[in-house]
């Protein structure tokens, strides 16, 4: 048990500083820098995301919310696909924090190759049992939705899933996306 609390006494001040206010904020802004961005309907192709890198890293779906409804009632309206299985549910404690917003922050992820899974989350068929947004299966109530996809790519990192599963929780916390599993 000694080992135990000497790694505990070791990995404190590191895993402080990765899930600080600053680390945290810098990601969020890298997120938010536009050449990393894509806008795009679902009429769109793959070839349209060639740009997104294949690094390890975090990705954000974001999508417009042009509809002055309530925004539960929108949000509901867009996501009442009953078929599409292996696919995020609706977090309604989140909604609210993005009830002002123009651009909804819908999703969140982190993986090993960022433009495999941004493809998938867009592409991927309803029946398929990969667990993705499937956002073109969805084209019945989504066809003239305004999306955007945001990126921002680890490098070379030993622990990706130690380092991405901890940033991944800190950058929920802080944009609060409307759908997901944590």
């Amino acid at each position: 048990m000694k080992k135990i609390e000497n790694i505990d006494i070791e990995l404190t001040p590191v895993l402080t500083k990765l899930k600080s206010n600053r680390m945290i904020e810098t990601i969020v802004n890298e997120l938010n820098d536009k050449s990393r961005t894509i806008l795009f309907t679902l009429d769109c192709k793959k070839e349209d995301f060639s740009s997104i890198p294949t690094n390890s890293g975090l990705y954000l779906f974001e999508t417009k919310k042009d509809s002055a409804e309530e925004i539960s009632e929108w949000i509901s309206n867009l996501w009442i696909e009953k078929v599409i299985k292996f696919t995020p549910s609706i977090k309604k404690k989140r909604i609210i924090a993005n009830a002002n917003n123009e651009w909804i922050e819908l999703y969140l992820g982190k993986c090993n190759n960022v433009h495999k899974r941004i493809i998938e989350h867009i592409f991927l068929e309803g029946h398929k049992q990969t667990y993705a947004l499937k956002l073109k299966a969805r084209i019945k109530n989504l066809e003239k939705q305004q999306f955007r996809i945001k990126w921002f790519c680890f490098g070379q990192i030993n622990e990706y899933h130690t380092i991405s599963s901890i940033l991944e929780s800190e950058i929920r916390k802080r944009i609060n996306p409307i759908i997901g599993r944590q």
